[in-house]
């Protein structure tokens, strides 16, 4: 039985028998795999059936035998874009009217207003203890003497020589020299 002619396929296809040219190609490219035209037709051909899965394996084919020709890239690229396009979404997305929307987020900003604190002037202020002992250093005394608080430095420089007893003359004269210097 004598294969059929290219040209006598590609007549077919634009005469609408598309059916009659995709058989008498997938006959073609069975018994000459290495007729890279007909290879291109076929994958062509089965592009415009929408048959895509098919479409993309003979367009492997014919890059098996053109690996660097743009005509087969395009077609594979073409190929894969169809296949990764969903042919319709699963679930119609559901329609709101428009007013539910509204509705809906005037409740959320209305739930969302910040509630005013209440008068502070009514607060009563907490009760702190008049016993308790400030943290004191020396460091803390030189930073008040720094920003020119000598009277403050003076006071951390007492209650220094009252709990470290060995060196109670030292800071006293320190303390001395701050209100000399606050005066």
């Amino acid at each position: 039985m004598p294969l059929p002619n290219l040209q006598e396929i590609l007549t077919r296809m634009d005469q609408g028998q598309l059916e009659e040219a995709l058989a008498a190609l997938e006959d073609l490219v069975t018994h000459l795999p290495g007729y890279t035209a007909a290879q291109v037709v076929y994958a062509r051909a089965l592009e415009a059936a929408g048959r895509w899965q098919d479409a993309f394996r003979a367009w492997q084919a014919a890059a098996f035998f053109l690996p660097d020709s743009p005509t087969v890239r395009k077609g594979l690229h073409r190929t894969l874009s169809a296949l990764a396009t969903p042919s319709a979404p699963a679930d119609p997305p559901m329609t709101r009217p428009d007013f539910e929307d509204l509705d809906r987020l005037i409740s959320e900003l209305e739930q969302a207003r910040i509630v005013p604190a209440p008068d502070l002037e009514a607060i009563p202020a907490p009760e702190l203890e008049d016993d308790i002992d400030d943290m004191v250093s020396e460091t803390l005394a030189r930073i008040y003497a720094a920003q020119n608080q000598y009277e403050e430095a003076a006071r951390v420089y007492e209650q220094l020589a009252s709990q470290e007893p060995e060196r109670a003359t030292e800071y006293l004269q320190k303390a001395t020299q701050m209100r000399r210097k606050a005066r």
